[in-house]
């Protein structure tokens, strides 16, 4: 465990002029992408994949992840989803991009989502 005294965080904010709140750029982040309706906008999304993976990826996942992303930084902490619900749907977007070799992973989803 690590202590650090809340003043510390103020000093640096006041040093850089950079806000330590990294929740509050996330969701600023996510309001960029994400029209009134709650829909990704594509050409947002693009922006934000790592240029890296080239065309090596699925818009409609990342839109699936940001959607995911976005319900997991909701204002109002009971809003948002359980880890657990977090991770199956993760599990379920992986296997639904996977070439087929997500047997363990569907077993463990559908294990999760009983439990």
């Amino acid at each position: 465990v690590i202590k650090i005294d809340k003043n510390e965080f103020k000093s640096l904010e006041i040093r850089t002029n950079e806000s330590v709140d990294e929740y509050k750029s996330l969701v600023a982040l996510f309001d960029e992408v994400i029209d009134e309706e709650g829909n990704p906008i594509e050409e947002g999304l693009r922006k934000l994949v790592d240029p890296r993976l080239g065309d090596n990826y699925s818009i409609d996942s990342i839109k699936k992840m940001t959607q995911l992303a976005k319900t997991c930084t909701n204002r109002d902490p009971k809003q948002r989803p359980r880890m657990r619900a977090v991770v199956v749907s993760l599990m379920k977007l992986n296997s639904s991009i996977d070439d087929g070799s997500s047997t363990d992973n569907a077993a463990l989803t559908l294990a999760m989502e009983h439990d």
